[in-house]
């Protein structure tokens, strides 16, 4: 009887061993889960600040956009002002020399 239980106790022995060398495998795979979910948060986070990043180039985009159409029209302005004074000039050169044409007839 004391053989048996002998038997059953060193069994239980090496059963313990085993659970325990499962249950350190275990814990092993849970510290690589807890790794790689730290690296995921980190990734994350740097994705957090490149979308932050990409927002704020999108915002300067925007603001880059406004200063061209003010710009653009300034410079449709500068062009009616151009186009204004060569009719002008044109005109002023013909009045010019119609001038002379009157002053050589005489």
């Amino acid at each position: 009887m004391e053989k048996i239980l002998n038997e059953i106790l060193s069994t239980l022995k090496e059963h313990s061993r085993r659970f325990d060398s499962i249950d350190d495998r275990f814990d092993s795979v849970d510290k690589r889960f807890v790794s790689i979910d730290e690296r995921f948060i980190s990734i994350d986070k740097r994705f957090a600040s490149i979308d932050e990043r990409f927002n704020s180039i999108g915002g300067d985009l925007s603001d880059v956009k406004i200063r061209l159409g003010h710009v653009e029209d300034k410079l449709v302005s500068v062009d009616d002002r151009v186009r204004m004074l060569s009719e002008q000039i044109d005109s002023n050169a013909t009045e010019f020399r119609s001038h002379f044409k009157h002053i050589e007839a005489k």
